[in-house]
């Protein structure tokens, strides 16, 4: 497992739950030599962790599958052929169907829930808020529709306070992928370039990264003063619901949400492109349905 962090490109996030794998669902099969791990094994690991959370325990059983296969290619005997059977051992799931069906997550802030969880979020008061950094984290989020960890670690020169745009790096393709900016997020980043010495738009003395990685505890916090019960990537979802009450068309939503077209056979997408105005237009729109009466707050400072 050491090998194999060392040898990948993960993210933070992911390293993290790969870590909480290893340190806890597998914590019993450290002792033994990844080839003592049998069928048997896997199948009685995954009913007993399904008993706990069904999808957690699709993951542990990822996180081993992937190991075994770097090791068949990793570890290899004199005459270069692999040491362990290149058959993995969790394809017996496969074979005996029983990986576990966990439904996608299709929870959001409704508009109607949009003005209680805006006013939790403007109000929320807290130690170490005299920059705001927390409020305007979870603001950001929802303006933009982008994921958590792009979020958090937004350097300073992803800002393009001259054009009004923001450009995030997508997270599976590596390429950069730049938007306008809404008045009120532009008055906003604005703001944070003023107030910040850091290279992060979101820095944290206590993350060893310099940036924000969890704020659970705020989101918490949050959840409890407003009643709404929202993740992080609820917000992205939001984002999206928003966009489509909006009518705005099929293609400016994926632009804007940065979605590949998962069909190669919809040739269409790769002749469209949507316009720099029609893009503002819909941050604007949003950001009015957001905001509510805070609309003006940053845009008046």
């Amino acid at each position: 497992f050491q090998n194999y962090l060392l040898h990948k490109e993960l993210k933070e996030r992911t390293i993290y739950d790969y870590m909480m794998v290893i340190n806890q669902y597998l914590e019993d099969w450290k002792p033994y030599k990844i080839d003592a791990i049998s069928r048997t094994m896997i199948q009685t690991k995954h009913t007993s962790l399904s008993q706990r959370s069904k999808a957690q325990a699709n993951m542990a059983m990822r996180v081993f599958r992937a190991i075994y296969n770097y090791s068949v290619e990793h570890y290899l005997d004199e005459n270069d052929k692999p040491i362990l059977d290149a058959h993995n051992p969790v394809k017996t799931l496969n074979a005996k169907n029983a990986w576990n069906k966990v439904r996608r997550r299709k929870s959001y802030i409704n508009e109607d829930q949009m003005p209680d969880w805006i006013k939790a979020v403007f109000e929320y008061q807290d130690r170490g808020q005299k920059n705001e950094t927390n409020r305007d984290f979870l603001l950001t989020l929802v303006l933009t529709g982008c994921r958590r960890e792009e979020c958090g670690s937004r350097p300073g020169s992803s800002i393009d306070l001259r054009d009004g745009r923001i450009t995030s790096i997508d997270p599976k393709e590596g390429e950069p992928h730049t938007l306008p900016m809404g008045d009120f997020l532009f008055a906003l980043m604005k703001k944070r370039r003023a107030l910040i010495t850091s290279e992060w738009v979101f820095p944290s003395a206590k993350s060893k990264a310099g940036h924000i990685t969890n704020i659970s505890k705020v989101r918490n916090k949050i959840n409890d003063s407003c009643g709404i019960h929202f993740t992080f990537h609820d917000l992205r979802r939001t984002f999206g619901s928003i966009a489509e009450n909006l009518d705005y068309g099929r293609y400016t939503i994926k632009r804007l949400l940065n979605h590949k077209e998962d069909d190669d056979r919809d040739v269409t997408s790769g002749y469209i492109q949507v316009s720099e105005k029609k893009l503002r237009e819909a941050r604007k729109a949003i950001e009015d349905i957001v905001l509510c009466e805070y609309k003006t707050t940053t845009e008046d400072e």
